[in-house]
């Protein structure tokens, strides 16, 4: 670990109130009892933010079309597809907290 590593980490630590031991001691404990890496941890967050970008896209697009007086033909597929969003992006949160817990 780098000074300027060390540093932050310490700063963390102390922002939580506690020790730069027991806060690596923890991070290390949770990798080998949850078996993850920080490859998989980012990898479920991109997925996790892709759906929040997509959800907000389209959220965006019923907002612009109804303000502009646009007649919605078929506003259920829309809502449908927000809710199949909804539904995958709380499956990867309770993935990530089930791996975090």
């Amino acid at each position: 670990m780098t000074d300027n590593e060390k540093a932050k980490a310490q700063s963390y630590a102390k922002s939580i109130k506690k020790s730069l031991s027991v806060l690596v001691r923890e991070h290390i404990t949770q990798a080998i009892v949850t078996n993850t890496k920080g490859d998989e941890i980012r990898t479920e967050l991109q997925a996790i933010r892709r759906e929040l970008s997509a959800q907000g896209n389209n959220l965006n697009q019923i907002a612009k079309r109804v303000n502009g007086g646009e007649q919605i033909g078929n506003i259920n597929d829309e809502l449908k597809e927000i809710t199949r969003l909804r539904k995958q992006l709380a499956k990867l949160t309770a993935s990530m907290r089930g791996r975090l817990s």
